[in-house]
């Protein structure tokens, strides 16, 4: 992906178990915030986590989810 400068810039951000350590309502926060960042930037996102309740509050927060199990 291109940047504004012409240059090579990444487009994807990996999170390892970001929201861990939030309570709820940062979480939710947190999520709006990569919701935002995601259709602001087009950047893909990749949310690495145990907790199987967050790909339904990322689609809350309006972002799209795809759950691959391991």
């Amino acid at each position: 992906r291109l940047g504004p400068d012409g240059r090579l810039s990444p487009a994807l951000l990996v999170l390892d178990d970001p929201f861990y350590t939030l309570d709820p309502d940062r979480e939710t926060a947190a999520l709006k915030l990569l919701a935002a960042f995601h259709k602001e930037t087009g950047w893909q996102l990749i949310i690495l986590t145990k907790d199987v309740t967050v790909p339904d509050k990322a689609a809350a927060a309006g972002l799209a989810a795809t759950v691959i199990g391991l």
